[in-house]
């Protein structure tokens, strides 16, 4: 097993690409402020503090060359927020090799089905939240290979509901939020 001193410096370019977040309790990142604090900005070498359990990476939406990803340890990285021009299915290649990933935040109308299905390696990936893709009920396909979701957030897309039975395979599923997807109540049959 890697030891954490082989993780604990992020390497990003030398002009900042967003702000690292930390949280020494291990809980989810997201859902609140205690325990966490902010890192810094994500720029040249940062330490991560040994005792911190989960750092976020939250890109800044003007950022277009994501390439740096691919040079990210897998396993430095539990939370992942990107969105705006450089996010493409080319993009979502580097973040499939962040295997300790367990929330990942998606914003862009390029990613397609192709990309999404390049997540399947993300074994600890527990929420999902894709918003404003221009997929339809496609995108259930790639998503049902992620056998770790706990929580799948769409919004923004259009769905029919016809790709919903496809979750049926994601025994850990607890939470589908469905914002602003142009379903109607009929779509939702499929979940039962």
């Amino acid at each position: 097993m890697e030891s954490l001193s082989q993780r604990d410096i992020l390497r990003f370019p030398d002009q900042g690409v967003g702000e690292v977040w930390t949280d020494i309790t291990g809980g989810p990142l997201r859902g609140s402020l205690t325990g966490r604090e902010q890192l810094g900005e994500a720029r040249g070498e940062v330490q991560v503090p040994p005792e911190v359990r989960l750092v976020e990476l939250r890109v800044a939406r003007e950022v277009q060359d994501l390439s740096f990803l691919a040079d990210l340890h897998p396993l430095s990285l539990t939370y992942l927020g990107l969105e705006g021009p450089g996010l493409d299915d080319r993009t979502l290649g580097h973040v499939a090799q962040l295997t300790g990933l367990r929330e990942l935040f998606l914003c862009s109308s390029t990613v397609t089905r192709r990309g999404l299905a390049r997540l399947r390696p993300l074994h600890q990936l527990q929420s999902l939240s894709l918003f404003d893709l221009s997929l339809g009920d496609e995108v259930f396909e790639p998503v049902s290979q992620l056998g770790g979701l706990e929580s799948l957030n769409l919004r923004g897309m259009t769905l029919t509901g016809e790709g919903l039975p496809t979750l049926a395979v994601l025994p850990r599923l607890r939470v589908l939020a469905l914002d602003a997807c142009a379903l109607d109540p009929a779509g939702l049959q499929g979940l039962t």
